[in-house]
């Protein structure tokens, strides 16, 4: 695959060396280069060339999601996945609205951490299973309906529809033009993201929340 060339921003020094070690034994990974905050990050953006962006939330000076509101305005092309121990809603919905690709929490496995960058990076967003499974259900309760779509990537949401529609997978392969073996991807995904046992109770968690009409 191609390189994925990846800035790191975080203002622990130790976590970010930690991180580049981590991130560079992958062979398709290159780690372009480092900031301790987001007021560093903007000064150095236009200076390196770079695909992705790892980025803390808090940081002294500049935090995160205002870092990453001000990168994406320059270069929309880019990708950002915001790392942080924090679990409040309140950073959910800065993430969000501030047009970031991904979530992940700071204790998260190696594995999930290079899922999320591979996910990313096929234009897919990314947040962690435990923040789906929080945030869904806040957002749902508040009727946010929104956001909880946000939180579904496209396609996941065409297939949603569709077995809601009652087509097997089969069909929603042949309607969406992927192979069966896709759909039952986005199927699990799905029945994972909504906490949903089969096609009933997730066509039944669909209409509950406002995600189908």
């Amino acid at each position: 695959m191609d390189m994925i060339r990846i800035v790191l921003v975080d203002d622990h020094k130790l976590l970010l060396s930690s991180m580049k070690v981590m991130l560079e034994k992958e062979d398709y990974i290159e780690v372009v280069g480092k900031a301790y905050n987001g007021k560093d990050f903007l000064e150095m953006m236009d200076n390196i060339e770079f695909d992705m962006v790892l980025m803390d939330i808090d940081m002294p000076g500049m935090n995160g999601i205002e870092a990453a509101r001000e990168a994406l305005s320059r270069r929309p092309d880019i990708k950002i996945i915001t790392v942080s121990m924090f679990d409040d809603f309140d950073n959910y919905n800065q993430v969000i609205e501030a047009g970031v690709h991904g979530f992940v929490v700071k204790n998260a496995e190696t594995r999930e951490l290079l899922e999320a960058i591979n996910s990313v990076w096929r234009n897919e967003k990314y947040f962690s299973p435990q923040l789906l499974e929080n945030a869904i259900e806040y957002m749902s309760n508040r009727q946010d309906k929104s956001k909880v779509k946000f939180l579904l990537s496209k396609r996941e949401m065409q297939v949603l529809r569709l077995i809601c529609e009652g087509l097997s997978s089969n069909e929603i392969a042949a309607d969406l033009d992927i192979s069966p073996r896709t759909v039952e991807k986005h199927r699990d995904a799905l029945l994972k993201k909504t906490k949903s046992k089969n096609a009933v109770t997730l066509a039944v968690f669909a209409s509950k929340h406002g995600l189908i009409d």
